[in-house]
């Protein structure tokens, strides 16, 4: 999943717990089409409040930025409470009413992960619910249009057997990304404030445009070659593979649907023939060892099928499926 669809899951869990306790009104107010505020006002002048910028890639080669933390009032303004065990050069204040129709922000030090700084500075105002799902819609729409433009590049670029293999998989995925925004929405619309169809829509474009990123990456020209890389399977499951002279190491880590049911499991299988089946040394008293068969099919895929594998991940999680090759590995996997 993309960072956005992953921080508004952790926040819509903290503002659960802050709604449920003081029942405030939070809203969203923007400053343009991309970039957008969520408020959840302090429920007392000495208690704290909850923010969350937005802003949206306006094109199929951009990524989504998002910051959030806690606020309170100081004097006339609201400003970011810094977390106790975190070092930031982020300074946000807020002035205005915050639930009234316009508020005015000043913002610094926002930088994303390749330390490209956001400036998100400006006058925002209130959205009403009908405005967010206009937006929330369009915003679907572009990047539902930019998933077939990548997949017209992909069948151009890719092999015969590497693009027949993800065509025939987008039928599922499709299912599973309007299965996943449905039940996003009953879980998170009641914590974050908002209609479900907002909501929904919402988890739409994120899904969409995490699969976006996922084949724009499968393109990459300079994807390394041979085993050793980091692979995806698009639904929240990556796999690291290194060869070294004793077979090949793994990392499998799997974070799967809105409940975030995750899994992993690391260790050394050799492969014959592009095949190989991993058994758990270690496996959890009374529990048959767990069963991971790595089949190499080509330089960008490697399928996999797990037995016996409940114990180590939950309930929701799985490992079986094809993972398609999206970049470098950029450390070495350390087994214990």
């Amino acid at each position: 999943m993309n960072l956005l669809g992953a921080s508004r899951f952790i926040v819509s869990s903290l503002i659960f717990i802050f709604c449920s306790l003081i029942h405030v009104q939070a809203a969203t107010f923007a400053r343009d089409a991309e970039t957008e505020l969520w408020v959840d006002p302090p429920g007392s002048p000495d208690g704290s409040g909850i923010f969350s910028f937005a802003q949206f890639a306006d094109s199929s080669v951009g990524e989504d930025f998002d910051f959030g933390g806690s606020l309170k009032l100081d004097g006339k303004v609201y400003r970011q409470e810094e977390p106790s065990d975190q070092k930031s050069n982020a300074k946000i204040a807020i002035e205005g009413d915050l639930e009234g129709e316009q508020l005015e922000v000043t913002a610094s030090g926002l930088a994303d992960s390749q330390k490209k700084e956001h400036d998100l500075s400006g006058t925002y105002r209130k959205l009403s619910d009908t405005e967010l799902q206009q937006r929330a819609q369009q915003r679907y729409n572009a990047a539902d249009a930019w998933l077939n433009e990548i997949y017209r590049q992909a069948k151009a670029k890719l092999s015969g057997g590497a693009f027949s293999d993800l065509k025939k998989r987008e039928a599922d995925w499709i299912t599973y990304r309007d299965e996943y925004a449905e039940r996003s929405a009953g879980l998170n619309a009641r914590s974050e404030g908002l209609p479900e169809e907002i909501v929904r829509l919402q988890t739409l474009r994120d899904l969409t445009m995490s699969r976006v990123g996922f084949i724009r990456r499968l393109l990459d020209d300079s994807l390394p070659t041979g085993i050793s890389a980091v692979y995806h399977d698009g639904y929240g499951g990556e796999l690291d593979l290194e060869k070294d002279n004793k077979g090949v190491k793994f990392r499998l880590g799997v974070v799967r649907g809105p409940t975030a049911s995750n899994g992993d499991a690391s260790g050394r299988v050799v492969l014959r023939n592009g095949i190989g089946t991993y058994r758990d040394p270690q496996p959890e008293e009374g529990e048959k060892p767990a069963e991971i068969t790595f089949h190499i099919l080509d330089d960008r895929r490697v399928e996999i099928k797990a037995r016996n594998d409940g114990y180590l991940h939950g309930a929701n999680a799985y490992f079986d499926g094809v993972y398609f090759k999206s970049g470098p590995l950029t450390e070495s996997i350390a087994l214990d």
